[in-house]
């Protein structure tokens, strides 16, 4: 079966088995590696009061939240974008492009070769049967 991505949507790399985290929205249990990561500054008081704080030169701390999301509630929330393949190229160095642009020119040049050894072997069959529509010339 083909692979859609060379990572398999995840970004460990070669650590092998990393550890699981549950999904914020749907409590699946998701690889770390492949869930998507969400970290929100979480004020400890109320907006309004945070701003006259803030006015008469306070500080406010502030807390911060990280939720962890499978891949189909981040799709469903819209913390992920579905794109097409041309705008996920963008993000991939030049060189791995070339590269593939490289190996479908060369899977092209294949695919003539064989249409053109197809070809030859339908002349090889017309000869044998006496019905080959090459001109013949007279020495």
């Amino acid at each position: 079966m083909t692979k859609k991505r060379k990572s398999g949507g995840r970004k460990k790399g070669q650590s092998g088995k990393g550890k699981s985290v549950q999904c914020s929205k749907c409590h699946r249990i998701v690889p770390i590696d492949k869930a998507r990561k969400e970290t929100r500054r979480v004020s400890v008081v109320d907006r309004d009061t945070e701003k006259m704080i803030r006015k008469d030169k306070g500080y406010v701390s502030a807390t911060y939240r990280t939720s962890y999301y499978c891949v189909s509630c981040a799709i469903h929330t819209h913390k992920v974008n579905i794109r097409s393949k041309s705008s996920r190229d963008l993000e991939r160095p030049e060189h791995e492009q070339k590269r593939e642009t490289q190996e479908i020119a060369k899977g092209f040049e294949q695919k003539e070769y064989g249409e053109r050894k197809d070809e030859r072997k339908k002349f090889r069959r017309d000869d044998i049967r006496g019905t080959s529509k090459r001109k013949e010339t007279s020495k």
